[in-house]
């Protein structure tokens, strides 16, 4: 992929970067009572800018009464496809690496997906040196549909490496990804099909939320659940249902196949390949729309590992920037002046606030403190504050326990900070570098329910099929799929 992510920058971009780095130190040695000034006003606009598309996403939300999963008839219409015999053929890839401690409820999660076993195919993919995870398998009862993949040695090793292999070997029409700890509604798979085919050929990609099922169990999951309340049950599908450009969830995506070939498959040095696809979507004049079915996840238990995910998430939506940034009027053109703005809110919003919030939330603090006043800052974090209250207002599914959760929100703000500054460390060192995040630590997620139709064809360990594909030759980067250009 020519124009993918890695090259970090170009030759052009590193010297715009190094030029406006220089003129913001000249400034602030020159004029710093200036810079400051301005510093200050462009960090307002930004934020203020951010709080203007959380309030709209809100009062779409309130005025259109969505409330995902919880509508009557919500997301049950018939496929096109018709009959049961007639529905399109379906791949699900499983990129898994060090999942030895879930890879049995993974295969009985997927096991309960409701859609015919002889039109599906489910690929799991491993590394072929990640020995504890393919014993494991071998340990598992696994149904005849599924299939295990093994990725040969390479560069980059990173997740959407291994689905590009897993869609160079892909037979479905249709095709999904999936987490090692997904639980997915087992309506989704239908649902996909129903509203691909619903929309028409230039809706390529269907996302599911995703809904964290342990929140109880410490304040850092706590807040990610609430975050992924308002991101996938207000402003993701905010954005589908406008035709905006999306940034894709890292699992739950349905795909039309032959479109996601065309497009390139999955960029392997991004490292948030779903964001990154998410804009080339859009680039490419597809969009993406919005399925109700929920996908339910494992979020970080700890501060740590909510820092190595969250600097992950950081530093691969840079990638995805500075990719967009490298022909800026072709993105402009295929999406619209306002599909560009909400990309960049979507994308360097994130950004920027994460950079910058524990800066001002100092600021701020200093000058209540120390000058007994409150700056024009002050009153952007109410704001911004009053902008996740409208959030959590109209998203889908708010308990009580997730207001509890919003008074120490602003608490959780700054810790976005430390993961930004990581990234931006991480960017600079080794930008490739894939934090992986461990799963199956969870000790609170719901049981799950048996299969809707019992286990299906289940045979002895080591008599399901395999596709072998390890090469300890193939070339550094090698992929079966050819990237356009």
């Amino acid at each position: 992929m020519a124009d993918g992510a890695r090259s970090v920058l170009t030759g052009t971009q590193a010297r715009v970067i190094l030029l406006l780095l220089l003129a913001i130190a000249g400034m602030f040695w020159l004029a710093p009572d200036f810079a400051r000034h301005w510093t200050m006003m462009a960090a307002g606009l930004g934020f203020a800018a951010l709080i203007f598309w959380r309030f709209s996403a809100a009062g779409w939300a309130l005025a259109s009464r969505v409330h995902i999963g919880t509508r009557p008839g919500a997301g049950m219409q018939q496929p096109a496809h018709g009959a049961e015999g007639t529905l399109p053929f379906y791949t699900i890839l499983v990129a898994l690496y060090r999942e030895e401690n879930i890879a049995e409820d993974l295969v009985r999660a997927l096991s309960r997906l409701d859609y015919p076993v002889d039109r599906l195919e489910i690929i799991l993919l491993t590394e072929c040196d990640d020995a504890p995870t393919l014993a494991a398998l071998d340990n598992a009862r696994l149904p005849a549909h599924f299939t295990i993949l093994e990725v040969p040695p390479g560069r980059p090793r990173t997740k959407p490496r291994a689905l590009n292999y897993g869609l160079a070997v892909a037979r479905g029409e249709f095709l999904a990804i999936y987490d090692a700890e997904d639980r997915p509604d087992p309506r989704q798979l239908r649902e996909a099909v129903a509203a691909l085919d619903r929309e028409g050929p230039r809706c390529v990609c269907a996302q599911a939320p995703l809904i964290i099922d342990h929140a109880q169990e410490s304040w850092v999951a706590r807040q990610f659940a609430l975050e992924y309340q308002l991101h996938f049950g207000v402003l993701v599908p905010f954005l589908c249902r406008f035709k905006l450009p999306a940034p894709l969830g890292g699992t739950s995506n349905h795909f039309r196949t032959d479109v996601l070939r065309r497009l390139g498959g999955w960029d392997s040095w991004n490292v948030t390949e779903d964001a990154d696809l998410g804009m080339r979507i859009a680039g490419a004049g597809f969009y993406t729309t919005f399925i109700t079915p929920p996908t339910h996840e494992e979020a970080p238990l700890t501060l740590p590992a909510f820092l190595r995910q969250r600097s992950r998430w950081i530093k691969g939506h840079i990638q995805t920037l500075l990719v967009v940034w490298r022909r800026p009027w072709s993105f402009v053109r295929a999406v619209g002046v306002g599909g560009a703005l909400a990309a960049h809110v979507s994308l360097l919003g994130g950004v920027m606030s994460a950079l910058v919030h524990a800066p001002l939330v100092a600021a701020c603090l200093i000058t209540a403190i120390f000058y007994d006043s409150w700056t024009g800052m002050g009153a952007i974090g109410i704001l911004g504050y009053l902008s996740i209250m409208a959030l959590t207002l109209s998203a889908p599914g708010v308990r009580p326990a997730h207001w509890r959760t919003l008074l120490t929100t602003p608490l959780y703000w700054p810790l976005q900070s430390l993961a930004a500054l990581r990234a931006l460390h991480e960017l600079a060192t080794r930008p490739h570098f894939w934090a992986k995040t461990d799963h199956g630590l969870a000790r609170l997620r719901p049981a799950e329910d048996a299969p809707p139709h019992g286990p299906e064809k289940p045979g002895p360990a080591g008599t399901w099929p395999r596709i072998r594909r390890s090469n300890p030759r193939a070339a550094p980067d090698a992929m079966p799929l050819p990237h356009n250009s």
